[in-house]
C-alpha cells in the first residue's frame, strides 16, 4: 500500500500489533528507509537484523519482556540492566507503518538516568505527516496503564518539532530543556510528562 492510499482520515484505522515473524519484513524495510534520513540512535537495521537472524526467539521475547534483569553495553562499554519493556508494531490494515516501545521500572514511575524516557517511536518516513504518531502515542498510553503507570516521561530532540506536536497532542506537560548522556548521542531536548 503506497503513502497515496493512506491519508490521514485512515488514522482511526491504526493499530498497534505483536511483532511477528511475518511482519519482520516490513520492519527492516521501514527502518532502512528511516535510516537514510533520520539520525535516531534506536534506527540500528543491521543489529536488528543480527538479533533477530542469531534467535528469533529471544528476539521477539525482549520485544515482550514484562520482567527485564537482562544485561547489554552501552557504546561506551558500560553495563546496564535491561528494564522491562514491550515493543508494538503499528500497522494500518496489512501495512506496517512504524514503531512503538514502552519501558518502565516495577512500581514506580520512576526511570534510571540512562532512560531517557518510557516511550520511543517512530513512523516510517512514506507515512509521516498523517497523525499517525498521535494515534499510536495514544493507543501506548491504554498499554502503559495496563502495566501499572500513572504518567509517562518522554523527550524529543530539540529540532523535531513533528515529536512535540505529537506529545503536546497526547497531553504532554513541559519539564525543562535536557542534554541526554553521551552514550545516548549527547543530543539537546525537551523532556515532557504525560498523566494518564
Amino acid at each position: 500500500m503506497e503513502k497515496q492510499l493512506i491519508e490521514r482520515k485512515d488514522v482511526d484505522k491504526l493499530f498497534l500489533k505483536m511483532p511477528s515473524d511475518r511482519d519482520f519484513p516490513q520492519l527492516l524495510d521501514g527502518l532502512e528507509a528511516s535510516a537514510e534520513i533520520d539520525d535516531e540512535p534506536f534506527l540500528m537495521h543491521d543489529k536488528i537484523k543480527e538479533s533477530y537472524e542469531q534467535s528469533p526467539a529471544q528476539y521477539f521475547a525482549r520485544l515482550n519482556d514484562l520482567k527485564g534483569g537482562w544485561e547489554f553495553k552501552q557504546k561506551d562499554g558500560t553495563v546496564r540492566t535491561g528494564l522491562p519493556q514491550i515493543t508494538r508494531w503499528s500497522f494500518i490494515d496489512e501495512v506496517m507503518v512504524g514503531t512503538i516501545n514502552l519501558r518502565w521500572q516495577n512500581g514506580t514511575n520512576e526511570l534510571p538516568e540512562y532512560v531517557i524516557g518510557h516511550i520511543g517511536y517512530q513512523i516510517f518516513p512514506k507515512y509521516r505527516g498523517l497523525g499517525l504518531a498521535t494515534q499510536q502515542l495514544t493507543l501506548m498510553k491504554e498499554l502503559a496503564k495496563e502495566v501499572g503507570l500513572d504518567l509517562l516521561y518522554i523527550s524529543h530532540r530539540i529540532e523535531n518539532l513533528a515529536s512535540q506536536k505529537v506529545i503536546l497532542r497526547n497531553g504532554g506537560i513541559f519539564i525543562e530543556d535536557i542534554t541526554v548522556l553521551p552514550e545516548h548521542g549527547g543530543w539537546k531536548g525537551k523532556s515532557y510528562k504525560i498523566p494518564l
